[in-house]
């Protein structure tokens, strides 16, 4: 997948599961900065289902962005522990990502998983399948940084974080108003109800009363 970002030129997202899958396309994303060098090509691996230890080394050192979708831990991981045994708690490494600086992006893959965003957030922190059952909670992240994988980070990724991803002075206001504090819900996370989103300024829904 080839994206025009805005300011950077053209950016490079691949789709990859699986170790294997992985060391091929960080082969070609080192191939593409040895020939063509870029001082920044936010190089994106999309999914990327189980890197090795040496591969996270080696997308830290490229600066390569890792896009996860948590919400498959919770709707497949019951079947992942089944078939994969213990591999399955290495499938998405979020919290060893950020100790090796690799900018995480969290997003749904909508309309395989849910589209909704404390979904994703949630399963992100729980690490937990629908079964209830953990699977790598160890690499857990904390509702702070699920957030900002799902909204700050997730704009890095595509180019336009002088737009989107926070609300300051310049960019569009995109914001939701929550019934409760998100940093207070851990366990309740997912079944906070959205009061309002507000779209570049603009009310684009209200709950009625």
């Amino acid at each position: 997948m080839i994206t025009r970002a805005h300011s950077l030129g053209w950016q490079v997202g691949v789709h990859a599961q699986g170790d294997r899958a992985i060391g091929i396309v960080l082969d070609a994303f080192e191939a593409a900065q040895r020939d063509r060098p870029r001082e920044d090509p936010r190089f994106r691996i999309e999914h990327a289902g189980f890197p090795t230890p040496d591969q996270l080394g080696r997308m830290g050192g490229l600066g390569v962005i890792a896009v996860s979708q948590p919400r498959y831990l919770h709707d497949s991981g019951d079947e992942f522990l089944v078939r994969l045994g213990e591999r399955a708690h290495g499938l998405q490494p979020l919290r060893r990502e950020l100790e090796l600086g690799i900018r995480v992006v969290l997003s749904s893959d909508s309309d395989v998983a849910s589209y909704r965003p404390l979904d994703t957030i949630a399963a992100a922190v729980s690490r937990r399948t629908l079964q209830g059952e953990p699977i790598g909670t160890d690499q857990a992240l904390a509702v702070e940084e699920a957030i900002r994988a799902h909204t700050i980070e997730a704009a890095f990724a595509i180019g336009m974080e002088d737009r989107l991803g926070s609300l300051e002075p310049g960019k569009l206001a995109d914001l939701a108003v929550l019934d409760g504090d998100p940093f207070a819900a851990t366990e309740g996370l997912a079944d906070l109800r959205i009061w309002m989103t507000v779209l570049d300024g603009a009310v684009a829904f209200r709950l009625p009363g």
